[in-house]
């Protein structure tokens, strides 16, 4: 059984690709024929097909709250992953979305994971137990999934060898 991640998103951008990727999440939350052993209609898996890539490549291990559309181009959710975040997924979205920027604040208690990338503490507020992290670090992560899964031939989840991230802020 996984350690579970929370991870709270904002992303923010053009009016028109949030209000797109709000609808993506949207429609598949309110699809019931959707489901997905104990994930339901939630899955994230869901939101990685409705961006025509296969779920099977990109982690997505966990599932989304409703999201909740603060101004017309700024959207707010709650994901929970097995061990860390799905950081791929996100990165794919931006990817998709090119207007579109993400912060999270990230915590896995039991493995002692604190992470944020919102260093001037705009979207989040937290205190000096969370590592703040930038494109490079989350980058690293992804390769880190990616050679893992050449070597031995399965998933990893990106952040699962780190037992503890040291914290200097």
């Amino acid at each position: 059984m996984p350690n579970w991640n929370q991870t709270k998103y904002v992303f923010t951008g053009s009016k028109d690709e949030i209000s797109k990727l709000n609808n993506i999440i949207l429609d598949t939350l309110s699809n019931e024929n959707l489901k997905s052993g104990d994930f339901g209609n939630n899955w994230l898996g869901f939101i990685v097909k409705e961006l025509n890539e296969n779920p099977n490549e990109i982690e997505c291990r966990g599932w989304i709250e409703k999201p909740k559309l603060i101004n017309k181009s700024t959207l707010k959710f709650t994901t929970y992953t097995a061990w860390s975040s799905c950081y791929e997924l996100f990165e794919l979205i931006c990817k998709k979305f090119p207007s579109l920027d993400y912060y999270f604040i990230s915590n896995e208690p039991a493995c002692g994971v604190y992470l944020t990338n919102d260093k001037e503490k705009k979207y989040f507020k937290y205190g000096n137990k969370y590592e703040i992290v930038g494109k490079d670090k989350i980058q690293h992560y992804i390769e880190i999934d990616h050679k893992l899964k050449q070597i031995i031939g399965c998933k990893i989840p990106s952040d699962s060898i780190y037992i503890k991230i040291p914290v200097t802020v």
